[in-house]
């Protein structure tokens, strides 16, 4: 599992990074597209929506029969949008996941305070769950003290302090920028394995502009990925990524689009990457299926909710990491929690563990 998030995590945070006219695409389209990602690190904010770009036949031919026209449906109408915009302290967030053609969870970022809301009876209705469960689940959360639960259930916001320092303790970062990546330092090291190992070529154009086909080594692409990152690898729960010696030294390609000096789509076809890796043909009638980002300038202020429910980011860790002792610290030693979880964090955090994980 490792391997694989170490193979994908690149590529999706390269298109991520990806924001006047720059050099003609189709004469030059190499320095179009480093001019293009040097743009966008300029723009104020930065708008994307992520989604499968495949029909629901192809859907339930990757599934093998697991998955019913009806539940296609529901997958090909999903999408997750994430807006960006500022830096720094001043970094503003919002991440909508839309299922099913429906908005249900909502997340911001706001003056470093995280806030959520979630649909939670439209998430049971769409996927046919019993919602006599949820009330179930909020009387079960009251009885341990966790009343926020049941506002969360019923649709309102909740507010999450104590964030920032959370992230600070698990990564042992300081400083504000906890599990943050330097986004400038980012785009250039991107841009420079661009230019330096990639080779791109022009494939027409259409609606979103000139395609142009990237070339590029997983390997190189995840060491420069890596090198950006150090303070977040601290927080990853399998205890890290793998090292660079592990990850196939292999060409893979990236679909971009390119319009006005600007990345407008980006496309990371699994059939291509399927073909690069395994050694077994996709199922029968899986013709096209990738991963669809469509990309464009953010420029609007991300507001906070009035009257969100707060919730301290201590309580809440402690009760996902396996529940609180008497004294609201670690699990006791009758814990079922998960070791393995705390596998990389810093020694601060393992040390509030010591008792019922001696082997870390």
């Amino acid at each position: 599992m490792k391997r694989l998030v170490a193979l994908a995590l690149p590529l999706v945070l390269l298109v991520a990074a990806c924001g006047d006219s720059g050099p003609d695409p189709s004469a030059n389209p190499k320095d179009a597209l480093i001019s293009a990602f040097e743009n966008l690190s300029e723009a104020e904010g930065v708008e994307i929506v992520f989604s499968l770009d495949a029909s629901d036949e192809t859907l339930v031919a990757v599934s093998e029969g697991s998955l019913t026209a009806e539940d296609a449906s529901k997958i090909s109408s999903s999408a997750i949008t994430v807006r960006t915009r500022g830096r720094g302290e001043d970094a503003q967030m919002e991440m909508v996941a839309t299922v099913a053609g429906e908005d249900d969870v909502t997340i911001k970022v706001v003056d470093q305070v995280l806030y959520a809301q979630i649909d939670a009876q439209g998430l049971v209705e769409t996927f046919g769950g019993d919602p006599s469960e949820l009330d179930m689940a909020a009387s079960q959360a009251e009885a341990q003290g966790l009343g926020f639960v049941r506002n969360a259930i019923d649709g309102d916001w909740i507010a999450i302090e104590g964030f920032k320092e959370l992230a600070e303790q698990f990564t042992g970062a300081a400083g504000g920028d906890a599990a943050m990546i330097d986004q400038q330092k980012f785009i250039e090291d991107m841009t420079k394995a661009i230019e330096d190992t990639s080779e791109v070529t022009h494939a027409g154009s259409d609606d979103a502009g000139d395609h142009l086909v990237v070339a590029l080594s997983i390997r190189d692409l995840y060491t420069r990925f890596s090198s950006s990152i150090q303070g977040l690898t601290g927080a990853v729960p399998m205890g890290g990524l793998p090292p660079a010696s592990e990850i196939p030294d292999e060409i893979v390609e990236l679909d971009v689009w390119v319009a006005d000096d600007q990345v407008t789509q980006v496309r990371l076809d699994f059939l291509k990457i399927a073909q690069t890796f395994e050694s077994e043909p996709p199922p029968e009638g899986v013709e096209d299926f990738g991963l669809l980002l469509e990309i464009e300038e953010f420029g609007d202020e991300i507001e906070a909710p009035d009257d969100a429910v707060e919730v301290d980011a201590q309580q809440l860790m402690q009760t996902f990491m396996g529940g609180m002792g008497a004294g609201g610290t670690a699990p006791g030693p009758s814990s079922s929690f998960d070791c393995s979880q705390l596998e990389g964090a810093p020694q601060d955090v393992l040390d509030q563990f010591a008792d019922i994980c001696p082997g870390l």
